[in-house]
């Protein structure tokens, strides 16, 4: 699943769409991935609403594409000024083309919000998000409408919460959580949710409550996910990230002020605030004039390093 590559961002104008661009944007930095924009309409008819249209003319459908299709890069070079975007304006049924492009992109990670349709129009519409994250294979990144509009983006992410039952997409899903949580230096936080039995007048279920909790408990635990190949294991340790960063001469050329570095050589950290997989490239591969430090520090003292640089930078 990760690193995500290449990032589809269906567009409908929307307030809800708009309130996921800084979403968009931070994914595609944080995985150096490229963008698709994707807008799906019926014949002209919200093209209409976006200029007028001769119904009498015999190219009103070229004319309806060719707007839509200004009208999406429009929008790409306000949202995305500094991002290379490829734009796809089609006609049709929002879910078909959206499935259609995934297939022909090879896109691996579709980033839109839910509209907080009412349960009426819900059922009369069909919900476009439902109908993706049900038929595609691709990962499908999706957020409540008053959740993303009312509150700050809470990114680059901190926390992650992993929920898990008992199916057999159980140990994948964990895998995925955890690749995702440590490629940003977050928390993983496990859910598995305990279903009892339905109440009955003449049964004291309390009794078996515990028995029942604490078999649930080792669910998790039976599914987690070992050390990644090559790694060197376990989650990422930012007290022994410091460490790294003061033994390995990073504060030498880079200032970050939690570490007491004042290092001009460099990047300021604390300006760049840089996240985690950026890091980790950087202190692996090296970028002039910083020399690369694969095979002089380990994979894992690789992850812990970045996961202390972003996590500080900036924040003192």
């Amino acid at each position: 699943m990760l690193p995500f590559r290449q990032i589809l961002f269906p567009v409908d104008y929307s307030e809800p769409c708009r309130a996921i661009v800084p979403y968009v944007e931070d994914m595609i930095r944080h995985f150096s991935a490229n963008l698709t924009l994707v807008h799906a309409s019926g014949l002209g008819l919200e093209a209409l609403g976006y200029s007028e249209l001769n119904f009498a003319d015999a190219g009103l459908q070229q004319q309806s594409r060719s707007m839509e299709q200004k009208r999406l890069r429009d929008f790409a070079a306000e949202m995305f000024p500094s991002q290379h975007v490829e734009a796809i304006a089609e006609e049709g049924d929002p879910a078909s083309v959206i499935h259609k492009v995934v297939q022909h992109q090879g896109a691996d990670l579709v980033m839109l919000p839910t509209h907080g349709r009412g349960a009426v129009r819900r059922f009369l519409l069909g919900s476009v998000t439902a109908k993706l994250m049900h038929d595609l294979t691709t990962v499908v990144w999706t957020g409540v409408h008053s959740a993303v509009a009312e509150h700050q983006p809470g990114i680059p992410y901190r926390s992650i919460v992993c929920a898990l039952d008992k199916s057999d997409e159980a140990e994948g899903v964990l895998r995925s959580a955890a690749a995702f949580a440590d490629s940003y230096g977050a928390k993983l936080l496990l859910v598995h949710v305990v279903e009892t039995p339905p109440g009955a007048w003449d049964v004291d279920f309390e009794p078996y409550k515990k028995d029942l909790m604490d078999a649930a408990a080792t669910q998790p635990a039976a599914t987690t996910p070992p050390p990644a190949a090559g790694g060197g294991g376990g989650a990422v340790d930012v007290a022994a990230g410091k460490s790294v960063f003061e033994s390995a001469g990073c504060a030498s050329c880079h200032t970050l002020a939690d570490a007491g570095a004042t290092g001009a050589v460099g990047p300021n950290l604390d300006d760049a605030k840089p996240d985690a997989a950026l890091v980790k490239e950087r202190v692996t591969n090296g970028k002039a004039p910083m020399p690369p430090f694969k095979g002089q520090l380990s994979e894992k003292q690789i992850q812990d390093v970045a996961a202390y640089v972003s996590s500080v930078a900036g924040k003192s």
